[in-house]
């Protein structure tokens, strides 16, 4: 049944190289993954036969599509879809671009539950009480009266 199934390949990247993959292995960041973070709109080539690995996937096309978090291009997300008579390169685009805007607002949300906490941590620590240095809570020494 496994050899029936088309062969997704996914992979994430950060600005400057590729940071997780399945499927593909890449020594530096693919330039289409380049064009896709500069534009902020998905990239597609349908020839990937140098990018998709060994000439048994020569009937490939590669989609990167940019990860934002806020209005800044932090990433983007690649995929090697395979391509043929019976299969439509827009709906694997569509998921691309789907999943890409999924895994950005899953990125803001992160940051902003990390500012949370440090808002939190801040607040804790203004509100703690402060040791107080000995020589505060002792009196001086008088002099007796005479």
């Amino acid at each position: 049944m496994r050899e029936n199934l088309p062969e997704f390949r996914v992979a994430i990247t950060d600005l400057d190289q590729v940071v997780a993959a399945s499927g593909m292995e890449w020594n530096s960041l693919p330039l289409l993954a380049r064009k896709a973070m500069e534009s902020g709109k998905r990239a597609v080539e349908r020839d990937a036969s140098e990018l998709c690995g060994s000439a048994k996937y020569r009937e490939r096309a590669m989609i990167a599509a940019p990860l934002t978090c806020g209005e800044e291009c932090i990433g983007s997300l690649l995929f090697c879809v395979p391509q043929g008579p019976n299969l439509i390169l827009e709906a694997d685009c569509r998921t691309a671009e789907s999943l890409a805007q999924f895994f950005s607002a899953l990125l803001e949300l992160a940051e902003f539950q990390h500012q949370i906490q440090l808002r939190q941590q801040a607040e804790l620590r203004a509100s703690s009480p402060r040791s107080i240095p000995i020589f505060c809570l002792t009196p001086f020494p008088r002099k007796p009266r005479r």
